[in-house]
């Protein structure tokens, strides 16, 4: 049970690091910039924040992926074995996980790039694309925090 209890306490160490940056993200820096007087004047501030952040992010995901598995299977091997509730649960969270992954990998080779390229046009939708895929990213990893909480007790 102490493995098993280790890999939750890392996973959601982790997990609460990426929704925290992702809450920071859409709070403070994303709604700073689309109440700014002038918006493209702010676009090289928050190029210079996000700088290197897409390997920090990926990092986070390589670490909840290692432990969110050491959890499943250290559980697995646990006595008494995992209850159906359980098994669902993390069958939702790892759904949810890819969820948030896909949301990353888009936003990270797809909005960025187009974000930085973009006529000033384009810019409005552009944003409105990052902020939308920032808040899929941030409700899929607050829920499955929240079924970590729920997972606990199952």
């Amino acid at each position: 049970m102490a493995l098993t209890n280790t890999f939750a306490v890392i996973q959601t160490v982790v997990l609460a690091a990426w929704f925290g940056a992702m809450v920071y993200s859409i709070v403070v820096v994303q709604q700073f910039q689309l109440r700014a007087a002038d918006p493209d004047e702010f676009e090289d501030v928050g190029q210079l924040m996000a700088s290197g952040s897409r390997r920090r992010i990926l990092r986070l995901a390589v670490l909840i992926a290692i432990s969110g598995t050491g959890l499943a299977i250290s559980r697995a091997t646990d006595t008494p074995g995992p209850s159906t509730e359980w098994i669902v649960l993390m069958c939702i969270k790892l759904v949810l996980f890819v969820i948030a992954c896909g949301a990353f990998a888009y936003q990270s080779w797809w909005v960025w790039p187009k974000r930085i390229f973009a006529l000033p046009a384009e810019m409005p939708g552009v944003r409105r694309t990052f902020l939308i895929t920032s808040l899929v990213m941030t409700v899929a990893l607050g829920l499955i925090l929240a079924i970590d909480v729920i997972a606990a007790t199952a």
